[in-house]
C-alpha cells in the first residue's frame, strides 16, 4: 500500500524486504501497473546478489499465477548469469594459481623480470 499512496518507491519497499515481491507483482499485474511490475523485475535483475535469496524466490512463486511466469524467468536468468560469473570467476582463479605470472594478486612471491 505504501506504493499506491506514493510513501515509499517499489525499491525502497523491496529493499526492505526482499519476498515483498511475491505479493507486490502479481497485484500490480492485475491493477495494470506496470511500471511497478517493471520495477520489481529491475530490483530482480539487479538488486539480488545472493543466489539462495533467489533460489527460495524462484520457488515461493507458483506455477499457477501467470503474473508470475515472467518473474519467476527474471529469478532463473539472474540465477544462471551469477552461476556464470562465479564459473569465470573461479576459473580465472584456477588458471592464476597454476600460473601464478598471470597474476600478481595470486602469487605469494613478486614476480621478477628476466
Amino acid at each position: 500500500l505504501r506504493i499506491m499512496y506514493f510513501e515509499a518507491t517499489t525499491r525502497e519497499v523491496l529493499n526492505e524486504d526482499p519476498w515483498h515481491v511475491v505479493p507486490i507483482t502479481p497485484l500490480a499485474s492485475e491493477w495494470l501497473l506496470m511500471d511497478v511490475v517493471e520495477a520489481c523485475q529491475l530490483f530482480v535483475r539487479c538488486e539480488l546478489h545472493h543466489k539462495g535469496h533467489l533460489e527460495a524466490l524462484a520457488d515461493s512463486l507458483t506455477f499457477a499465477d501467470p503474473n508470475l511466469h515472467e518473474m519467476r524467468e527474471t529469478c532463473h536468468d539472474r540465477l544462471r548469469k551469477l552461476r556464470e560469473r562465479e564459473g569465470n570467476t573461479r576459473d580465472l582463479d584456477l588458471d592464476a594459481v597454476a600460473d601464478p605470472t598471470l597474476s600478481k594478486s595470486y602469487g605469494r612471491w613478486p614476480v621478477m623480470a628476466n
